[in-house]
């Protein structure tokens, strides 16, 4: 079966502003949880507009895409990300079939 694009893990940093993403090809992609609900508020706003009279959509699901902060081609399946507690803006990531430790800057 095709895995490429399949998100395998997800990890928030401490504050819960930001998550990352991998997926099964080992694409690391960061987002902004603030910018996911502001979309997500958005896209339920405009519909209660166009849809006058219909009931709200606080319990609905809102499919869209929200954009990566950054995305980062690794090419090889993660095992785990960590975010460093003392400086947010940096992840460690080990994989699953590659014995090596690497640490990202996001900044």
């Amino acid at each position: 079966p095709n895995t490429k694009g399949e998100v395998d893990l997800l990890k928030f940093d401490s504050t819960g502003n930001l998550f990352v993403a991998a997926t099964k090809d080992g694409t690391i992609m960061v987002y902004d949880f603030d910018e996911y609900l502001f979309t997500d508020q958005k896209v339920a706003e405009a519909s209660q507009q166009r849809y006058q009279g219909a009931a709200p959509l606080t319990n609905s699901p809102c499919q869209k895409y929200v954009s990566p902060v950054l995305s980062i081609e690794t090419r090889k399946a993660v095992a785990d990300i960590k975010w460093n507690p003392i400086n947010m803006n940096e992840i460690v990531v080990c994989f699953k079939h590659w014995h090596s430790i690497w640490v990202f800057d996001l900044e």
